[in-house]
């Protein structure tokens, strides 16, 4: 992996994957050439899938943390929303991410908290101007996405 300009590329874009890997067959046994390149075409399809995603979210004032939030959150609307705790568990990822997340969309008024239960348990839920952006920008997120693997003829079954 090389790091080009804070992203991370999977692949050198003057030579041909085949022919490096090539080379490195003759220098180490064993490895698998066809699985290797496989793997760095996956990887380079991931690339410019990110990249693709975060132009997104930057035309859209987000961040795929921020955005993956508001989906967990409303995929639980009939919970009466959850605590960020929570949210950080079904996103995998750490609690002080996801709260600093779920903090930047209340700023924003995307999200709203309320006291769940105990004292210092809060309860996560997307306001009527959170429920209308993630309205808005999900289809067009899933369709972004679906475009990208047709072009790319990106097969999940292989």
């Amino acid at each position: 992996m090389i790091q080009s300009r804070g992203r991370c590329v999977f692949f050198l874009k003057k030579a041909s994957t085949s022919q490096v890997l090539e080379l490195y067959r003759e220098r180490y046994a064993g490895i698998d050439v066809c699985a290797v390149d496989e793997a760095f075409r996956l990887l380079r399809h991931g690339s410019q899938l990110v990249h693709t995603l975060k132009t997104f979210f930057d035309c859209h004032g987000m961040t795929s943390t921020r955005f993956m939030v508001m989906i967990v959150i409303d995929l639980a609307a009939e919970q009466g929303g959850l605590p960020p705790g929570e949210v950080a568990a079904r996103l995998d990822v750490s609690r002080t991410v996801a709260t600093e997340a779920i903090n930047a969309l209340v700023r924003r008024g995307l999200l709203t908290t309320a006291p769940r239960g105990g004292e210092r348990s809060r309860s996560v839920t997307l306001t009527s101007d959170g429920q209308m952006v993630l309205g808005e920008q999900l289809p067009k997120y899933l369709s972004l996405i679906a475009d990208f693997m047709r072009r790319n003829r990106i097969d999940a079954a292989s």
